[in-house]
């Protein structure tokens, strides 16, 4: 049956609306896709340790983790990193780069990779107005930027995200501070965390929906012309 140019031009419309959602999904901002807050509040699992030749960050402790695609559930937190280079006065205050950073939120099943985030990082905070709250962040946007790669068995297409970052805020931090030409001095914190990325469809998805828009197209497109041949 011949289509009239109105719903021709309505189809036309679609499949173009089709690429377009393809080619913006990779450009779109961030979103959290996942959290976790510490279930025993009152400890300090955060523990920045000052060794003298080297540092380091580290955490183990049970926390409620949370994502669209898990719900909250219990599980188990590790963190190790290393301290690179003194601590320096930043744009936002006393920084603390990190490096070889693995953070790992494990089911409790002690084997499902609900979340691992590995790459580099950095401790920051505020020295100068003796607040006791700092945070450890990383992010692909940074400047300068960081290393942040995600993976997990339960949260799909983190491998092919894009703008991946995360938080965690670290309240109750015994002294964030440090002597000249040294590591910060040593402390311990509470933490809560935030992920967020743009997350793209899996390489897979975005050919079917090119594939299917370029399809679209092309009926579309032979339809016209049969159109125009009847109509001549």
């Amino acid at each position: 049956m011949l289509q009239s140019p109105t719903k021709l031009k309505g189809l036309l419309t679609g499949a173009l609306a089709l690429g377009a959602v393809v080619a913006t999904t990779h450009a779109a901002s961030a979103q959290t896709f996942a959290q976790f807050f510490q279930t025993n509040t009152g400890a300090a699992p955060f523990t920045f340790t000052n060794n003298g030749s080297s540092a380091t960050f580290t955490a183990t402790t049970q926390v409620l983790f949370n994502s669209n695609a898990t719900g909250p559930t219990l599980a188990n937190l590790f963190l190790t990193s290393n301290a690179v280079g003194n601590a320096f006065q930043g744009a936002t205050g006393l920084q603390q780069n990190l490096t070889n950073v693995s953070l790992r939120i494990v089911g409790t099943d002690g084997v499902t990779n609900l979340l691992t985030a590995t790459g580099t990082g950095s401790l920051q905070g505020d020295a100068s107005t003796g607040l006791t709250s700092a945070s450890f962040q990383a992010s692909q946007n940074g400047v300068p930027a960081d290393i942040v790669n995600f993976t997990s068995a339960v949260i799909p297409s983190l491998a092919v995200s894009t703008n991946r970052n995360y938080s965690i805020s670290l309240s109750s931090v015994s002294m964030f501070s440090a002597s000249p030409n040294s590591f910060l001095n040593s402390f311990t914190s509470s933490g809560t965390g935030t992920f967020a990325a743009t997350i793209v469809p899996e390489p897979g998805t975005v050919a079917g929906l090119v594939a299917l828009g370029g399809s679209m197209c092309g009926l579309i497109v032979r339809a016209r012309r049969r159109t125009v041949k009847a109509n001549a």
